[in-house]
């Protein structure tokens, strides 16, 4: 009786385990968008090959990454049922929880698994349009508006500097011009005393 009653306890737990892949394996394929419709809603949709253009089959990572996290699970269930032995009635019991769960919640739990991805999605893209919005926009704008301003005073930094610089041109060329005058002025009178000092030498 002892040993009846452990067959049904590992029958029951690989059943919940059975239910809880097939649960995970939906929410799974929502989580990366190889679900995107409940069973039967996507009758005559184009379902996208697994090959590349060279027709090699791609093993998707995703699956993989399924699989690596999903095995541990399955160990233990079967190690607290069965004491880690392997039986075929374990595989049976996985089985119909499976397909339990395919036949009498997999619509609606991806239904509502997808409609809280869109959910979500929709509530992400809001925040980005509203950040956008209210963040990126506004700092762009000053940012702008920064380098306008920077490159008028650039402008008046360089207009200011010609100007001071044609301003110390003239007066160089002012100050030069004074400075040539007042030496042919003083270059003149100097000529000017040695022509007079001569015919005003008195006779001997």
């Amino acid at each position: 009786m002892e040993w009846l009653d452990r067959q049904v306890l590992t029958v029951a737990v690989m059943f919940l385990t059975g239910v809880a892949l097939g649960l995970f394996f939906d929410l799974w394929g929502v989580a990366t968008g190889r679900v995107t419709a409940p069973p039967g809603a996507a009758v005559g949709r184009r379902v996208p090959s697994r090959r590349r253009a060279t027709g090699r089959p791609v093993f998707p990572v995703s699956d993989l990454l399924f699989w690596l996290l999903v095995t541990p699970v399955v160990f233990v269930a079967v190690f607290f049922a069965n004491r880690g032995e392997l039986r075929s009635f374990i595989f049976v019991g996985i089985a119909l929880g499976v397909a339990a769960y395919a036949v009498l919640a997999r619509r609606v739990f991806v239904w509502a698994a997808l409609e809280v991805r869109a959910g979500v999605l929709s509530g992400a893209a809001a925040g980005l349009r509203w950040g956008e919005r209210r963040v990126v926009q506004p700092v762009k704008a000053a940012g702008a508006r920064g380098a306008r301003a920077a490159e008028k005073t650039v402008q008046g930094a360089a207009q200011a500097a010609r100007r001071t610089a044609r301003g110390a041109a003239g007066a160089v060329r002012r100050t030069a011009r004074g400075a040539a005058g007042a030496a042919v002025g003083a270059a003149r009178r100097l000529l000017g005393g040695f022509r007079r000092g001569p015919r005003n030498r008195p006779r001997g």
